[in-house]
C-alpha cells in the first residue's frame, strides 16, 4: 500500500516537513497544499531538488487549495485518499506581534493576557479542515501544528473531527529534558523514559504552570535530580529565549511533526510526546500508531488527575474553560487587558471564529505601531 502524506501549509513550519519528509523512505508520495500557488510551487520545488542533491527520489506534488472551501477540501481528501494529514497553518503567525518593534508595554499586557486570545488566528482554518476531513470520510489521520493543546479541543467540538494529535510546544520542551537528563547520567537521550502531561503555556510562562514531569534512567527515577524548572526557563533552542524568537528557526518544531507522521505510517507504537491527542486539551505522554494515539501515563497518575491539570493550566493561556459547543470563555482578567486594547471577546464561539481573527489582525497592526 502506498503511503501518501498531505501537507497543508506552505509557511516556516510546513517547508522543514517537507525537507524531513523528502528523506523518508516510509513515504511514496507527498502532496503539498497552499492557497498561494506561487509560494507553494516554490516550496514543492526546492523540497524535490534538495531531496535529489541527497540521493532521494522527488516525490512532491502540489495543489492549490482554499481550505474556506470545505467541499473541494473535501474532493481532494476523497481523491488522494492520504493515510496521514499533517496541518501547519493560521490566518496570522504569532510572530507579527513580536517584541520589535511593539511598544514594551502593549507586549507586557499580551504576554499577561494569555496566547489564548490569539486562538481565532490559528482556529479558523483548521475547524475548516476538520469539516472537510468528517465530509471526505476516508479515514486518514489528522495531524494540527496550529495552538494543537486547545485549537484541536475547540475544533473537534466544532466540526464533530477530532485530530489524532498535535506536534511541537510540549514536545519541544520534552526533548529537551531528555537530552538534559541524558547529558546528566551519561546515558543517551533513548535511554531516558519521560512522562510529561504539559501545556503550551509553559513556553510562555515557564515552570509555574500546573504540569506533570516523571524522568526514569532503567527503573530509576531521578527525577528529583534534574532541574526541570531551569531546563524550561532557559531552552537550548526553544521559542523562550531571545534569539529563538528573533530567528524564528522551526527545524525542531518540524522534526516533530515528522516524528509523529512516521510513528503512524509505520505503526511503531512509539512512546513519545503530543499535544491535543484526540482533542484533549494540553499535551501528554502517548504511544502513536495507525490506530491513533493513546495517552501513556505512570503508575501513580490517573488519565483524569491528568486531564485536570491540563485543564487547569488553561487559566495560564487567558482561558477560563471551553463548553460543550465549543465556546472558549476566557477569565476576567483577560478579558479586561484585551478590552483595554480594543479587543472585547469575553465569549469566543464556533460561528464567530473568522470575525474574531480579521478583528485581532485589524487591531495588531495598531498595537505594533503604539
Amino acid at each position: 500500500m502506498a503511503n501518501t502524506v498531505v501537507v497543508v501549509g506552505a509557511g516556516e513550519v510546513g517547508q522543514w516537513v517537507l525537507e524531513f519528509l523528502g528523506r523518508r523512505l516510509e513515504v511514496d508520495r507527498i502532496v503539498l497544499a497552499d492557497v498561494r500557488e506561487d509560494v507553494g510551487v516554490y516550496r514543492r520545488n526546492a523540497a524535490g531538488l534538495s531531496a535529489l542533491l541527497e540521493g532521494y527520489s522527488d516525490r512532491f506534488d502540489f495543489r492549490r487549495l482554499d481550505l474556506r472551501d470545505v467541499d473541494e477540501t473535501a474532493r481532494l481528501i476523497a481523491e488522494l485518499k492520504p493515510e496521514v494529514v499533517f496541518a501547519a497553518v493560521t490566518l496570522n503567525p504569532w510572530w507579527v506581534l513580536k517584541p520589535d518593534p511593539m511598544p514594551e508595554t502593549t507586549r507586557q499586557k499580551l504576554l499577561k493576557a494569555g496566547f489564548g486570545v490569539l486562538l481565532p488566528w490559528h482556529v479558523t482554518l483548521v475547524d475548516c479542515l476538520c469539516r472537510a476531513m468528517a465530509k471526505a470520510d476516508t479515514g486518514a489521520r489528522l495531524l494540527n501544528a496550529s495552538f494543537p493543546d486547545v485549537v484541536n479541543h475547540v475544533a473537534g467540538k466544532c466540526s464533530g473531527f477530532v485530530p489524532t494529535c498535535g506536534i511541537g510546544n510540549h514536545d519541544l520542551v520534552a526533548v529537551e529534558i531528555r537530552k538534559r537528563a541524558g547529558d546528566r547520567f551519561g546515558v543517551p537521550p533513548d535511554e531516558v523514559v519521560l512522562y510529561f502531561v504539559g501545556s503550551h503555556a509553559l513556553i510562555d510562562q515557564g515552570d509555574g504552570v500546573p504540569h506533570f514531569v516523571r524522568i526514569l534512567v532503567g527503573d530509576r527515577d531521578v527525577t528529583k535530580d534534574c532541574d526541570v524548572a531551569e531546563w524550561i526557563a532557559r531552552p537550548l533552542a526553544g521559542f523562550g529565549s531571545d534569539i529563538g524568537r528573533e530567528l524564528n528557526l522551526y527545524s525542531t518544531t518540524g522534526a516533530s511533526a515528522v516524528k509523529n507522521i512516521v510513528a503512524i505510517l509505520r505503526d511503531t507504537n512509539q512512546m513519545t510526546l503530543a499535544p491535543g491527542p484526540n482533542g484533549l486539551i494540553g499535551g501528554y505522554t502517548v504511544r502513536l500508531g495507525r490506530y491513533g494515539a493513546k495517552v501513556e501515563l505512570p503508575v501513580g497518575l490517573t488519565f483524569e488527575e491528568a486531564v485536570a491539570l491540563n485543564e487547569k493550566a488553561l487559566v495560564w493561556e487567558g482561558i477560563e474553560c471551553v463548553e460543550e459547543d465549543g465556546t472558549v470563555v476566557y477569565t476576567e482578567e483577560t478579558h479586561s487587558i484585551m478590552k483595554g486594547l480594543g479587543y472585547d471577546c469575553r465569549r469566543l464561539r464556533p460561528g464567530d471564529h473568522e470575525e474574531r481573527a480579521v478583528e485581532l489582525g485589524k487591531l495588531s497592526k495598531r498595537w505594533i505601531e503604539g
